[in-house]
């Protein structure tokens, strides 16, 4: 005769054996990355909350998806294809649809200051005429590099989303000349007069718009919308050297 703590521990292990023949379910998500509950890792289902995917709460006897009581979704995995569901008892696979929520990262940048021009350094050179009178220095670049849009490394943005709403804001308020990237070449001269116990320095690489703005992201499928608050973008301008002499200010470069 089974005892009664024998008997709930054979309950609990027909109940884990039914639990594998009917299917589990469990969190996942489309290959779009659209929140649903994966059931026999054959279906995944969904419905639309104004414009968030919300993953259904799946009672396979009774409703497949319990926490909406209209229309919902089906991502098939093995047939790559998202399906309509007006029934909450079944959902037939005879009405595809395309996903009903977009979830590409979008970005803004407004509210833009301009902070000047500052220079991303490639490489520094400098000479010293101890004559006593002037001569003619020549700086050549001796080394290459591309830059592109850069902000803060802290910050974790997507550069393919970011980028090319930065540069159009910055191109439209604030200076037309930037763009995505620039090369700063090997080879590049730049010749001055020196005056007798003068040093020049210089500086060669990408001149750079410094930018501020407020950048807000947007990832629909993965909490919405964050505000990174003021951000401070630095976009190429145009490849060169920056030159002063002992004395003078020096070039503005970016850190």
């Amino acid at each position: 005769m089974d005892t009664p703590r024998r008997k709930i521990f054979t309950l609990a292990v027909l109940a884990a054996l039914v639990g594998v023949v009917a299917g589990c379910t469990g969190p996942s998500s489309t290959p779009t990355g659209l929140s649903c509950t994966h059931y026999n890792n054959v279906s995944c289902y969904y419905f639309v909350s104004g414009s968030t995917a919300v993953a259904c709460q799946v009672d396979i006897s009774k409703d497949l998806c319990s926490n909406t009581k209209g229309d919902y979704y089906n991502y098939s995995s093995v047939l790559n294809n998202t399906y309509l569901c007006r029934r909450h008892d079944m959902c037939p696979q005879t009405e595809k649809v395309d996903p009903p929520v977009s979830c590409e990262q979008t970005a803004s940048y407004d509210d833009l200051i301009d902070e000047g021009e500052a220079w991303r350094v490639v490489s520094r050179q400098q000479s010293e005429n101890t004559t006593s009178g002037p001569v003619t220095v020549s700086f050549v670049s001796s080394s290459s590099s591309e830059v592109s849009i850069e902000w803060s490394a802290e910050l974790k943005l997507d550069a393919r989303v970011v980028s090319p709403v930065v540069l159009a804001g910055v191109q439209a308020g604030v200076n037309r000349s930037v763009t995505e990237s620039v090369t700063a070449a090997v080879g590049n001269t730049f010749t001055l007069e020196l005056a007798a116990g003068k040093t020049a320095h210089g500086v060669y690489g990408v001149k750079m718009q410094v930018t501020s703005g407020r950048l807000r992201t947007t990832k629909p499928c993965q909490g919405g919308a964050k505000d990174h608050g003021t951000v401070k973008t630095y976009l190429p301008i145009s490849p060169g050297w920056c030159v002063w002499v002992s004395g003078d200010v020096p070039c503005a470069t970016i850190p």
